[in-house]
């Protein structure tokens, strides 16, 4: 049995975020950003651990009890992820676009009933995430090194979880792909600034919790970095941490989930 959130995949909004970077490149190539204006393409890796738990029952009556994804059904190791990011800031205004995909296999024992597959059955696990996210931030606080920007995100999820038993050969499966309004914010110290050392620091977190028809939700996504700058080029490295939270009814059947992600990041930047 399958599970989709309300509203449905669309190919055109997986691939916002390419084509947003896409035109950021173009502007900052052909020299479009203004004298005021900078644009920083950052090409890192994110090393993702994956940990929480899902849930589905045969229908909204059934109690429902979750599965551990990674001490269950050994899917705490995700591969390895490229993690592109691109960003325009105008100074006061501030555009920005990431976005990565990751997965993670495993087989183990269902310790809880998951929709028609019956705790204490051997299965095998398939668990996919992407996320997408598109943000604007305005400075509040630009005073010499310490700069605090706040604004508004918006993030595409898309958690898919495949769970396969294997003597029946009875399958089962969470997707879940849902657009999201998010608060935003991202503050930042440059040691630079103080003629110090080229070194900034920088926090960014995103978030919000809602209700949208039958499923209540919550998102929160930080990333803690440090940014060591060389001319046009740079260094960073740091921390992600994102927490999906979703629960509801559809087609149906009860689902709940928990579900973080969270590891280092690194790579390369090239700002002008």
């Amino acid at each position: 049995m399958d599970h989709a959130a309300p509203l449905p995949a669309d190919p055109a909004t997986r691939c916002l975020a390419r084509r947003a970077a896409s035109a950021m490149v173009l502007l900052g190539a052909t020299g479009c950003l203004g004298s005021n204006a900078s644009f920083t393409f950052d090409a890192g890796v994110h090393l993702p651990s994956i940990d929480g738990s899902l849930g589905l029952s045969n229908t909204t009556l059934t109690d429902l009890d979750e599965i551990d994804l990674s001490s269950e059904l050994s899917l705490d190791d995700a591969d390895v992820a490229p993690l592109p990011r691109a960003e325009l800031d105008f100074g006061f205004l501030d555009l920005a676009a990431w976005g990565f995909t990751t997965e993670a296999s495993g087989r183990g024992t269902a310790t809880a009933d998951f929709g028609d597959i019956t705790a204490g059955s051997d299965v095998e696990s398939d668990l996919a995430l992407s996320m997408v996210q598109l943000r604007v931030l305005g400075d509040v606080i630009d005073s010499g090194p310490f700069q605090l920007g706040v604004g508004l995100a918006a993030q595409w999820v898309d958690v898919q979880l495949d769970v396969h038993e294997i003597v029946f050969g009875l399958d089962e499966s969470i997707d879940v792909q849902q657009a999201v309004p998010l608060l935003a914010a991202r503050a930042t110290f440059d040691l630079g600034e103080l003629d110090l050392l080229p070194l900034s620091f920088e926090l960014s977190a995103a978030g919000v919790k809602l209700s949208y028809a039958d499923i209540d939700g919550a998102l929160l996504d930080v990333e803690a970095l440090v940014r060591w700058r060389f001319g046009l080029f740079g260094l960073f490295a740091g921390w992600r941490h994102l927490l999906v939270q979703i629960d509801g009814e559809a087609s149906g059947q009860a689902f709940d989930g928990d579900v973080t992600l969270s590891g280092v990041v690194a790579g390369l930047t090239l700002r002008f």
